[in-house]
Parts: C-alpha cells; structure tokens; sequence
C-alpha cells in the first residue's frame, strides 16, 4: 500500500505550474517567485488557488473545478497582498507591480479566457 504525500501549499503551487507550463513573474524580476505563481494560477484558471488547495487537501482529484471563482481583481489584490508580507520592500515592490498587472495583465487575463471557450 502506497502513502499519500500531501505537498506543503508553495510545493503544490509550483507542481500545480509545472503542469500549465507557467514561468512565475514574466518580464520582470523574479523576487518573490511563488507568488508569482499562484497569480499565474489565478489568472489560468480564474480560480482562487488557496481554494484548490483546500479541496487538494480533501484528496479531490479536479480541485480546480471545485474552487471558487476568481476575477482579475481578485488575483491581483491577492499578489499585491503576498509582497505586502514581505515588509517595505514588499510594500515598494506591491505598489509598482500591482500597477503593471492592472495595465498589462488584461492580456494574459483576456487570453486565458479565450483559451478557456475555445475548449468547450
């Protein structure tokens, strides 16, 4: 019989990235790489991450299909929200790259979405 290992939730955020293919902070530093991709899954799925992860842990073979919904606002308040934890230059770094997501991040927003209808 085989044991289950339950990955730590930064663990599963990076194996949950590997299998989008997603590369965390793209274009710009790579200071505070994971949470980079939890946004990447935010924004892949529209999906709240620590949701999938809640339902990962009940052992759901699809937890994304169970989270909740997420918007780009959303995603983007919780990033903002990440670098905020790590102290001042959490707070410099929140402030600049929260303003780029808000300007750019539409398209990635946009282009999963169509990803999304085009698979139904």
């Amino acid at each position: 019989m085989s044991a289950t290992v339950v990955l730590h939730y930064w663990a599963w955020v990076r194996e949950e990235c590997i299998e989008i293919k997603a590369d965390g902070c793209s274009k710009v530093t790579q200071a505070f790489k994971d949470s980079c991709l939890e946004h990447d899954l935010s924004y892949y799925y529209a999906k709240d991450p620590r949701d999938a992860y809640a339902w990962y842990l009940k052992s759901e073979l699809d937890p994304w299909e169970l989270a909740k919904p997420i918007n780009r606002g959303e995603a983007d308040a919780l990033k903002a929200a990440r670098l905020r934890e790590h102290g001042l230059v959490g707070w410099a770094f929140s402030t600049w790259r929260w303003a780029g997501l808000r300007l750019g991040g539409w398209i990635a927003w946009r282009n999963h979405r169509r990803r999304e209808a085009a698979s139904r």
